[in-house]
């Protein structure tokens, strides 16, 4: 059997990581990765040093936002700075991929800073429920197999709904003991990656075996009908219920 050729069998008989960084594609994803993760160490190493500087405790590794800045609503708003900040970091390293990579992050980052620059803590708690369906809503819009502009409009559409986020910490916060608040923190945010793992390795999957414009809008209803679930039993359980903090952050 003659041996193979091409681009491909090029890189498969050099390969090794220098033909692995070869791959432009790769080097932007690597980019966004490694500056995400520099970003959220720096945050974990800063926060660390601000809190023994405060407390005086050698347990600095159990430190968290709730240490610095309570449970009231400049927790939830030290909470969305980091996520401003995580996001920045992707969108650095997607900048070099293209404009579809970039979308999200752009949409995140201006979700959050307008709702927390130019929104109460009772407006927001408000809006939770709807962005959290909106968020999931542009996905459907892949069916009509749109242009690159139209695309990215949805995914900076999609992006924006993170704002949700600032109902759900507020919940958390409330309905979470102070001394537990660490330990359940870092359950919420394990919780939250696997998921997200999950979610990502299922769409990656799919999308080797049907095109994009299926892909996207069923994960679109599987999302929304998630979502509303989820609504239905927060709803329920009475979980949104919570007194919503003042501009102090002090319970109404």
């Amino acid at each position: 059997m003659p041996p193979p050729s091409g681009p491909g069998a090029d890189r498969e008989a050099g390969a090794g990581y220098r033909a692995v960084f070869a791959v432009p594609e790769f080097r932007h994803v690597f980019a966004a990765h490694l500056l995400s993760t520099l970003g959220v160490v720096l945050c974990e190493i800063a926060l660390s040093v601000l809190v023994h500087r405060l407390t005086g405790s050698p347990r600095t590794r159990a430190a968290t936002l709730g240490d610095v800045l309570g449970e009231g609503d400049l927790f939830v708003l030290g909470r969305s700075v980091i996520r401003i900040i995580n996001q920045s970091g992707q969108l650095a390293g997607f900048a070099a991929g293209g404009l579809l990579l970039c979308a999200m992050p752009v949409g995140a980052i201006t979700g959050e800073a307008l709702a927390g620059t130019f929104l109460g803590p009772r407006a927001r708690a408000r809006l939770t429920f709807p962005l959290g369906v909106f968020c999931v809503l542009p996905s459907l819009g892949f069916a009509a197999r749109p242009s690159l502009g139209w695309a990215v409009l949805l995914l900076v559409l999609t992006g924006t709904g993170i704002a949700y986020n600032f109902g759900v910490d507020r919940w958390f916060v409330a309905a979470v003991p102070d001394e537990l608040l660490g330990q359940a923190m870092t359950v919420m945010q394990a919780g939250r990656m696997t998921i997200m793992g999950l979610g990502m390795g299922a769409a990656g999957a799919a999308a080797e075996y049907a095109p994009l414009w299926v892909v996207m809008p069923a994960g679109g209803v599987v999302g929304a009908v998630s979502v509303l679930l989820v609504v239905s039993e927060v709803r329920r359980t009475g979980g949104d219920r919570f007194p919503a903090p003042d501009a102090a952050g002090i319970p109404a």
